[in-house]
């Protein structure tokens, strides 16, 4: 009998280890993946140029809602990471939107885009 205690603990033991061991392996996996999504939304985002359009450019990123002064974007993907972007405006001098929805083109050139940043959403 005593020699059949330490083998039922020794199975016992294998048991609980082995079946531990694919959920460590998803763990470990789980961060890849997540390096993987930030560095192709990272080359993404900086495929975004100056001289492109802001068609180009909200095809990659929306704007960021609330009541900001500049204009700043986020990842359609995750609203974390965020651009500042200035425009060149295709709209010939003293013309007027003819609603609040075209007051940008999307044909206006992008003149510059900040490098992408990380931040909170602001709740104005």
């Amino acid at each position: 009998m005593k020699r059949l205690i330490p083998l039922v603990l020794l199975f016992l033991l294998s048991t609980v280890t082995s079946s531990a061991t694919p959920a460590r392996r998803q763990t470990s996996a789980t961060p890849q993946s997540h390096v993987e999504w930030v560095m192709q939304s990272l080359s993404r985002m900086e495929s975004i140029k100056p001289g492109m359009t802001r068609g180009d450019l909200e095809k990659v990123f929306t704007p960021d809602g609330g009541l900001q002064t500049g204009a700043v974007y986020v990842l359609r993907e995750c609203q974390y990471f965020k651009v500042k972007v200035e425009f060149v405006s295709t709209r010939r001098p003293g013309e007027r939107p003819k609603s609040p929805e075209l007051e940008f083109l999307p044909g206006d050139v992008i003149k510059s885009i900040s490098v992408p940043y990380i931040q909170r959403m602001i709740i104005d």
